[in-house]
């Protein structure tokens, strides 16, 4: 048999996960955390389904271990194949096994088939869900292995041929549990309680001549004690009577000690809040005036502040008064626009120069020899025209500096006139901010003078305290007026005559009280008495009026302890019997067992040397140390697990003589040294050649 391949929907953390599997080892070489052990449980649930046993050594809750962490749905499939056939599992589970579906497909039709039921793993194991797990299921923290009464039939070949193996276990848990019920050695058993009410009944039968006596004895003895009883019950009463009376005085005398108490708290409460009320000569302001107060104080301290960052220094008004006497003078010095004169120079100029050279021109040319007195005209013409444009020049250039030096004049006003501005704002906001603050001072002076109060230097400070002091002062009326109003209500509850003094009386609570304990220890002692002598009445009672019934009991009780002691008798010779022909068909396969373990114990431990271990018929592995053999589970882990996985090796070899399963290994190897785990990987490659094997590790060095 062999496995082909897997496909998870959700299993765990496992999803969606295909897997396809080979003939030899199939190495699953992952990092703990992957889901590997998670895998090797699902080849199991798909063979077996869910345990659904209720025994404590059950698998912990496997359902809700394995749901599947991302939802979806539970299950998925696995395909095998055995003589010859290939198939398909298919299952899905619900909350519980009533809702789980399974589905076994024939995979050369792809039909449905009903090879095998749902109960597939046992059809083709031979084997339960427990057995599988102790043989061919190989997990990490289970690799000891140990008998069942389904390897026991597996290995004797009786699986289809009988159920006396299979029911061993049942036979003798029930004898062994028939034999604990009747077991004359435990004090639960039934013929050790048996014997035990035979003798009691026995004593009491045997007292049972005596009872008479000693009942009349007792009634008599009962009586004296019941006189004595109402004899302190009376005094008792009396001493109640007397409490009751000095409890009532002691009631009135308290109840005045607290009026007196409340008097002086309420006088206490009033002398404190007129302590208090003295900084108020007037009336007490009231706090929402106080808070609108505050809010003034920080307006005056804002206007303050700005009338201090806006007001002059020293040298801000010397600059002011400076500039406006500066400005004044300036607009007066540019008042007058400068004349242009010099452009009537310049044209005459340019004329007289023109006619000159036109004079000189015609005198030359026209006249001749007689033009001397044009040319001299001419000549008179050019040198004034030229005097009239140097004087003409002259004056453009006196009247453009002029302008420049006005220009520059308006321009420094101008700027001059800003920074009288933004002086002329500043000085505007200082005397608005001391106008503010004297308005808003005059606020607060008044406010306070409402109450007789001064206005101090710390206004805000000063306003904080007389809020705080206001509170204060009413806080210590609301305690004086709930004073007043307490001793009013306690008046009001009590009558004029409780708060009156009483008499003190001849004896205190605490004479009176100790009195009545101690009458109430005598009567406790008397109860406890004529409690004890009716008990010992009402026994020799029922042991007259029961003596018949007692001596019929007995005699059923002997019979019935013969009866159950021939039972026992019985049972313990057939669990005897049972025991030792279980022992005598398992020593059958203990020779093959044996044997197979020795060669892979030998494999794996070449040091090993003499034979120094045997297997019983329970197969159970006992190791020889210090000349005897001890149980396996004393070694150390790695020990336990090499030794355990040779047992489960040479148990499937005899358990499955023809048809091989496949092994599923949880890395059995974990805990083996680095020499032994060598060994382990060499034993793997080996079981390959005969068993298809799912091998899962954690670390690459116990890869095969």
């Amino acid at each position: 048999m062999r496995l082909l391949a897997c496909h998870i929907e959700n299993f765990g953390k496992l999803h969606d996960f295909t897997m396809e599997f080979a003939d030899g080892v199939n190495t699953i070489s992952q990092p703990n955390g992957w889901g590997k052990s998670t895998l090797a449980a699902f080849f199991k649930v798909m063979f077996y389904g869910f345990d659904s046993k209720k025994a404590k050594d059950a698998p912990d809750k496997e359902r809700k271990l394995y749901l599947p962490w991302q939802g979806g749905t539970y299950g998925g499939e696995l395909d095998f194949e055995v003589n010859g056939k290939r198939y398909r599992i298919s299952r899905t589970f619900g909350k519980t096994e009533r809702t789980d579906q399974f589905h076994l497909y024939d995979l050369a039709t792809n039909l449905e088939s009903c090879d095998y039921s749902d109960k597939i793993g046992e059809e083709l194991f031979g084997l339960d869900s427990g057995s599988f797990r102790r043989s061919v299921f190989i997990a990490q923290s289970e690799v000891l292995s140990g008998s069942t009464d389904a390897i026991n039939a597996k290995l004797g070949n009786l699986v289809e041929n009988t159920n006396d193996i299979n029911n061993y276990e049942t036979a003798q848990s029930r004898i062994k549990e028939e034999m604990n019920r009747l077991t004359p050695d435990r004090v639960s058993g039934s013929i050790r309680k048996n014997k035990n009410r035979i003798t009691e009944l026995s004593e009491v039968l045997r007292g049972s001549d005596a009872a008479e006596k000693a009942y009349l004895e007792k009634k008599q003895l009962l009586e004296e004690k019941q006189k004595e009883k109402e004899r302190i019950s009376k005094q008792r009463r009396i001493c109640a009577g007397r409490l009751r009376s000095v409890s009532e005085a002691d009631k009135k005398e308290t109840l005045r000690q607290q009026y007196i108490k409340l008097e002086e708290d309420e006088r206490n409460k009033k002398e404190a809040y007129l302590e208090k009320k003295k900084v108020f000569p007037q009336e007490i302001p009231q706090a929402e005036d106080l808070s609108h107060m505050q809010q003034k104080a920080r307006q005056l301290e804002e206007y303050h502040t700005t009338g201090q960052n806006f007001a002059f220094t020293p040298e801000e008004e010397k600059r002011y008064q400076k500039l406006k006497a500066q400005l004044a003078e300036g607009k007066q010095t540019v008042s007058t626009e400068p004349k242009e004169n010099h452009r009537g120079l310049l044209s005459g100029g340019i004329a007289a120069v023109a006619a000159g050279i036109i004079l000189l021109l015609i005198g030359m040319t026209v006249f001749r020899g007689n033009g001397i007195l044009f040319a001299l005209t001419g000549g008179i013409a050019v040198v004034i025209g030229i005097g009239l444009l140097f004087h003409g020049k002259a004056q453009k250039r006196a009247y453009e500096e002029k302008k420049q030096q006005e220009q520059k004049l308006l321009f420094e006003l101008k700027s001059s006139d800003q920074e009288l501005q933004r002086l002329e704002q500043k000085k505007q906001q200082y005397e608005h901010a001391k106008e503010m603050e004297e308005k808003v001072r005059r606020q607060l002076t008044e406010f306070l003078m409402q109450y007789q109060i001064a206005l101090e230097e710390d206004i805000t400070g000063q306003l904080t305290a007389l809020l705080i002091q206001s509170e204060a002062v009413r806080t210590a009326y609301g305690i004086w007026e709930d004073a007043a109003h307490a001793k009013e209500d306690f008046r009001k509850r009590h009558p004029e005559e409780t708060l009156t003094p009483v008499e003190k009386t001849e004896e205190s609570l605490e004479e009176l009280n100790e009195k009545i304990a101690h009458l109430d220890d005598e009567l406790e002692k008397i109860q406890n008495v004529i409690s004890d002598y009716e008990g010992q009445i009402e026994e020799l009672q029922e042991k007259m009026d029961l003596r018949d019934e007692k001596e019929a009991e007995l005699e059923e009780l002997r019979k019935r302890q013969e009866k159950e002691q021939k039972r026992y008798e019985l049972l313990k010779t057939t669990h005897e019997y049972l025991q030792a022909a279980k022992e005598q068909f398992t020593s059958r396969y203990m020779a093959p067992i044996s044997n197979g373990f020795a060669r892979y114990y030998n494999d794996l431990n070449a040091s090993a040397g003499e034979q120094t271990w045997m297997v019983d018929a329970n197969m159970e592995l006992k190791l020889k140390e210090q000349g005897e053999y001890r149980d396996v589970r004393w070694l150390s882990a790695g020990y336990q697990d090499l030794i355990g996985f040779c047992m489960r090796l040479a148990l499937v070899d005899a358990m499955f003589p023809e048809t091989k399963p496949f092994l599923v290994l949880d890395d059995p190897f974990v805990n083996l040294d680095q020499e032994k785990a060598q060994k382990g990987n060499e034993l793997l490659k080996q079981l390959g050649k005969e068993y298809q094997t799912i091998y899962f590790t954690c670390h690459n060095s116990r890869v095969p």
